[in-house]
């Protein structure tokens, strides 16, 4: 009878817990987290509690009978369907696809992707766990967004040696696809696209141009050391001039040199001077920053340099 008052008088402590099965078929499993639940188990009542194959268990544990026993739950974090990024994590999201990528949305970028050609099936190594499409897109996430390659590898569930390999090969492999692409506008175009307020004040301007430089890791030999050196940033960079239309699109990307080549030793050496009269029709005007003096190249028909 005092047996049966104390029983009585306990309280039945309830667990539950969800199971999920690694898949042995998956590289992407993540580590397993274990739980232990300790108490004495009476009777498991197959219609309340089920275990079977990591499916949820519900149930209560009676301490009032039978021996104490030890009950360990292993359960595994979700894998990569859920938790690695790639391509699907934002396809149907076109907020998304523009901040990652500056595409409109989905169909824009695999419009993109499709016109690489079928050379990037031949980017496809067997021991990478990233097909072209999320290799594409991670390198445009670097390029749009600069994040570190160490969280990169964190979105993308690789090694930060896999993403440094991945986007050099896809940087020199869409340099060599797209750089025959012609990104000169015709001068109708130009005036087609111009801002009005910028067409009212100079109606006449093909090209805005202007010097940018990329800060590089200090070379070891001194005269590349002296090449690169840059006295505008104190530092050693490479040095390229960029052209853009008025309506703000890029439409000219010069070659890089060291950074201590002068903006007009880069203009002399780009096909902006050298085959002008493939560039410019009359009347055009350039624009650039006032510290690039290069109006003697242009005042006659055919500049001489």
């Amino acid at each position: 009878m005092r047996r049966a008052e104390r029983a009585a008088k306990r309280r039945k402590s309830s667990t539950s817990a969800t199971i999920f099965e690694s898949d042995e078929n998956k590289d992407d499993t993540e580590v397993a987290c274990f739980a232990t639940v300790k108490g004495t188990v009476s009777e498991m009542d197959t219609s309340e509690t089920n275990c079977i194959n990591g499916i949820v268990i519900n149930g209560d544990f009676d301490k009032s009978e039978t021996k104490a026993v030890d009950v360990q739950l292993q359960c595994n974090l979700l894998t990569d369907g859920q938790s690695k990024f790639s391509i699907k994590t934002i396809k149907d999201n076109p907020v998304a696809m523009k901040y990652y990528t500056g595409f409109l949305d989905y169909k824009h970028f695999m419009f993109f992707f499709g016109i690489l050609g079928p050379a990037v099936n031949h980017l496809q190594s067997r021991s990478s766990r990233l097909t072209p499409v999320n290799q594409l897109l991670l390198t445009l996430i670097k390029l749009r967004q600069a994040k570190d390659d160490v969280e990169l590898s964190f979105m993308f569930r690789v090694s930060e040696a896999t993403v440094s390999k991945t986007i050099i090969k896809w940087i020199n492999f869409l340099y060599f696809q797209l750089k025959e692409i012609n990104i000169w506008p015709s001068q109708s175009t130009v005036q087609q696209h111009m801002p009005t307020g910028f067409k009212r004040l100079f109606p006449h301007t093909r090209v805005l141009l202007d010097a940018t430089e990329i800060p590089i890791q200090k070379p070891s030999n001194v005269n590349s050391q002296s090449a690169t050196f840059s006295t505008y940033k104190h530092k050693n960079t490479l040095k390229a001039m960029i052209g853009c239309t008025p309506h703000g699109c890029v439409s000219y990307v010069s070659d890089c040199y060291g950074g201590s080549v002068s903006d007009r030793q880069i203009i002399e050496r780009s096909p902006l001077c050298k085959e002008a009269s493939k560039y410019f029709e009359r009347n055009d005007s350039i624009m650039a920053d006032r510290g690039i003096m290069v109006q003697d190249l242009y005042l006659l028909p055919f500049p001489p340099c």
